[in-house]
């Protein structure tokens, strides 16, 4: 053999070695396939502008192709084969995008000011599909059993819906939600971490009134599990639960306590926080320093103006959301607020100083946030305020999946990862509200529709 040779075939069988080993796409059941309208094993997406959620700039005239759940082939048009017999899709003036992975979700909402809530995993993961979720994870669960159920019958085929990351309940001490669970010491933490980690919980979050002794011990035992954990916090500061090891913290700086005057340890107090640029770049660095992600909620803050998806909550429960409001909702053609603003800027300067930022809805119905709309909602809301569409898409995509170490599997659009796509009709990359115009969401090669998901809970969401 020559020199060339050997080379040749020494990089042919690397590059063999480096693909993630995929099972063959799941059998889809009878409730799941009157969702799906491409089922063909090989599909080409031909002529389409793809934004591959690396970060890199958008690349037009490119051919995916899809087989058997996995993408086989990405490249220009014309240099790229379509397998004999693929459905083809012609992709002129259409966008894909990996399938999105948000990191803030949940299964229920709660109504009447924290004292109810209504579990909704039925219809909320039809929603959540719908508006591009291929993958998610559960900030907190109110209904453990639940969650591990739906995670369940969609893996197998069973619901239609996203791939679920199932976070344990809160670890929490008393004194807010009254349906959280609630430890009282660290070793309580330890215990609670233990008993849901054997359950099945994939991934833990604390919240706003545990001390910092709870927070490390939870941390402690989460990660001999090999298991992560994230915090809304308040009585514990972002810098102390970074120096603690968390590995994530939710809502951004919105949240923070670090900001507040008079602020006493281990408990959620002070004052108005206040943002002071140094103190703003402090709290930044310190959590990249110790490499702690960030995921961010802005359509939570963008409640004020009426939201996308409103219109297919159970009358009840919309009825609910307007009570509860304070004023009337401003029109959407309004401008954003200062806070939705600040929100917006805080992500994006801490994504450009090399911090992991995440994205999440946090739907819990006290803003109106539907499922899947507001998903989408999230990323125009940003790309509309100074970010790249591309960067808004990394952190939408590759980013949590390298946190929940699936990059190998999902999070970009690369030869030998599972087929999760997103096809838009439109170019969102200079027009962002056209990420509204969702045409086929690939999960596992399934080509699911976005409107007979979303026609089948129309008037229900919300209630189940």
């Amino acid at each position: 053999m020559t020199k060339t040779f050997l080379k040749a075939a020494l990089l042919a069988t690397t590059t063999l070695l480096a693909q993630p080993v995929m099972a063959a796409r799941p059998t889809l059941g009878p409730d799941t396939m009157p969702f799906v309208s491409v089922s063909d094993p090989v599909i080409a997406i031909t002529n389409v502008k793809v934004v591959d959620g690396t970060g890199a700039a958008p690349r037009a005239g490119q051919t995916i192709v899809l087989n058997d759940g996995i993408i086989t082939a990405l490249g220009p048009t014309g240099a790229t084969q379509v397998p004999a017999g693929a459905r083809v899709i012609d992709g002129k003036g259409k966008t894909v995008i990996p399938g999105l992975i948000h990191m803030h979700e949940h299964l229920f909402y709660t109504i009447l000011q924290g004292k109810a809530y209504s579990y909704n995993a039925e219809t909320f993961t039809k929603l959540y599909l719908s508006g591009g979720v291929t993958s998610m994870r559960t900030g907190g669960s109110m209904h453990f059993a639940g969650d591990l159920h739906m995670r369940d019958s969609i893996n197998a085929g069973l619901q239609a819906g996203p791939w679920i990351d199932t976070t344990g309940p809160y670890i929490n001490q008393a004194g807010s939600v009254p349906q959280l669970m609630t430890i009282k010491n660290p070793e309580e933490a330890t215990a609670a971490v233990n008993f849901y980690a054997d359950q099945g919980a994939m991934s833990f979050k604390a919240y706003m009134h545990v001390t910092r002794a709870e927070l490390g011990a939870a941390i402690q035992a989460a990660h001999k599990r090999k298991i992560k954990l994230t915090a809304h916090l308040c009585s514990v500061t972002l810098m102390e639960a970074a120096d603690l090891g968390i590995d994530n913290i939710e809502h951004g700086l919105g949240a923070a306590s670090d900001f507040r005057a008079g602020k006493e340890v281990d408990k959620c107090s002070g004052g108005d926080p206040v943002y002071d640029p140094k103190k703003v770049d402090e709290v930044m660095d310190h959590l990249i320093k110790k490499g702690v992600a960030m995921t961010s909620n802005v359509a939570l803050s963008d409640t004020d103006r009426e939201q996308p998806g409103l219109d297919v909550l159970a009358p009840n429960v919309a009825a609910m959301f307007f009570e509860n409001r304070r004023g009337p909702l401003r029109k959407p053609s309004d401008p954003p607020s200062e806070r939705l603003l600040r929100q917006i800027g805080f992500d994006k300067k801490f994504m450009d100083k090399g911090g992991v930022l995440m994205i999440g809805t946090d739907p819990t119905g006290s803003g109106g946030v539907v499922p899947g709309f507001s998903n989408i909602h999230e990323i125009e809301l940003r790309a509309e305020n100074g970010f790249k569409f591309e960067d808004v898409i990394k952190a939408s995509t590759m980013n949590a999946a390298t946190y929940m170490n699936r990059q190998d599997r999902v999070g970009s659009l690369a030869v030998g990862k599972q087929a999760d796509v997103v096809l838009i009709n439109g170019d969102p990359a200079t027009k962002p509200r056209e990420m509204r115009n969702i045409e086929v969401v690939f999960k596992e090669g399934y080509g699911y529709d976005p409107k007979k998901l979303v026609e089948a809970v129309r008037g229900k969401a919300g209630l189940y």
